[in-house]
């Protein structure tokens, strides 16, 4: 009698989050079903007695399954929480609807299962399949915070501390800087940038949502539009600011990293700062005329504000190659030959670029990869070859205060 499905109001904005809609098929009636929800609905699903909905939020770093009530003729009522994130990937529903199973990560767990009553009580773990890998290694603590990013703008900001830390040492700062942009750092497990990893080697990570990410409503997303780069900085450098206002930060041991946009932030900031000691750029944006070889091109002028023949000007101001005259900090350079979303050639000329100004740079190329390296033994060297290059210029580990 009813369809509910996702819609996308692109004609308004490319980067609309979207929203439920409910579809009466005898009257052909359309009607929001969350008009006051400002967060993005990712799965959905009827419950079995078609009385309500059943959906995974993002929502401020977290993704939480929520229930909704479905009225023919009423309108739509409050959604409540069946179960909070972490991160819940999916779920499944018994015939009944008296038993729900989902999966859920945290930044300091991989995916597990799960099962509760329908209302969410009664939750209780039903496997345990990584518990023994899992106690064979130390996992550091995660915290999350709020710094004041660009305008003074509130900016979330997770930090994973490496095990056994001890904030009267000194330790180097990492950031792992999220793609997208239209993304967001997640209390989840991520098996290609995982934190957990980055932090046993010695380092205090920081993933800071910075202006454009997702989950955090859609004017939050439109902040960015049509000028990249230049509240994103700030952002980052705010959560720098902050983690070296605490003390137990080593400002000569500073790092960034990145991949997608997140490659194009660490090569935009390599024209706009130097106190870093070294960035990692994997499938970076570096140039947004040549980037037109990408499968993505037609977004362009949605996110750029223009294409760079209606409006050089204004791209070139987006874009890290106007401003690489500047850069000086030393930089590993990644990518696979087979990235169609952010080609190959944006990694060359950024490496080619930083060669010729004499900057020190390093180029590993993967030429049966795309734009994430899957292969298992293509993610060991990738990790091997992220960690030699920054343990040259900030090694990870603690070194005691200085007295006085």
């Amino acid at each position: 009698r009813a369809l509910v499905f996702h819609s996308y109001d692109t004609e308004r904005s490319f980067n609309d989050q979207g929203r439920l809609m409910l579809l009466s098929r005898r009257t052909g009636r359309i009607r929001p079903l969350t008009p006051k929800l400002d967060r993005p609905i990712l799965h959905v699903a009827w419950a079995p007695d078609s009385r309500s909905v059943l959906f995974t939020v993002e929502d401020r770093g977290r993704v939480g399954l929520w229930r909704l009530p479905v009225h023919a003729t009423e309108p739509a009522l409050t959604p409540s929480l069946v179960a909070a994130g972490g991160t819940i990937g999916g779920f499944a529903q018994s015939r009944d609807g008296s038993v729900l199973a989902f999966d859920r990560a945290t930044a300091m767990h991989p995916p597990a299962l799960f099962a509760c009553r329908g209302n969410g009580s009664g939750e209780r773990p039903i496997e345990m399949l990584n518990r023994a890998v899992l106690a064979r290694h130390a996992l550091g603590e995660v915290r999350e915070v709020t710094v004041k990013g660009w305008g003074g703008a509130p900016v979330q900001m997770w930090i994973t501390y490496p095990p056994n830390f001890d904030p009267k040492k000194k330790w180097p700062l990492l950031h792992s800087i999220h793609g997208g942009p239209h993304a967001a750092h997640l209390d989840s497990w991520h098996f290609r940038w995982n934190t957990q990893v980055f932090a046993g080697h010695g380092y205090v990570i920081a993933a800071v949502n910075y202006h454009g990410s997702s989950g955090f409503g859609q004017k939050w997303l439109e902040t960015i539009t049509g000028r990249y780069g230049e509240k994103e900085f700030a952002d980052v450098e705010a959560g720098t600011d902050w983690l070296l206002r605490q003390g137990y930060i080593d400002r000569a041991r500073l790092v960034a990293t990145g991949g997608s946009y997140g490659g194009f932030m660490v090569a935009y900031m390599n024209g706009h700062t130097d106190r870093y000691r070294t960035f990692v750029c994997h499938a970076g944006c570096y140039d947004w005329v040549s980037m037109m070889a990408t499968d993505g091109y037609h977004f362009f002028a949605d996110e750029l504000g223009a294409f760079h023949w209606d409006n050089p000007g204004r791209v070139m101001k987006q874009s890290p190659h106007h401003y690489v005259k500047r850069a000086k900090t030393p930089t590993l350079v990644i990518h696979g030959e087979q990235d169609y979303r952010v080609p190959a050639t944006q990694a060359l000329q950024y490496y080619d670029t930083l060669k010729a100004k004499k900057v020190a740079a390093r180029l590993v190329y993967f030429p049966d990869e795309n734009h994430w390296i899957l292969k298992p033994q293509n993610s060991r060297l990738w990790y091997r070859e992220f960690f030699d290059w920054v343990a040259r210029y900030a090694p990870g580990g603690p070194a005691r205060r200085k007295s006085g």
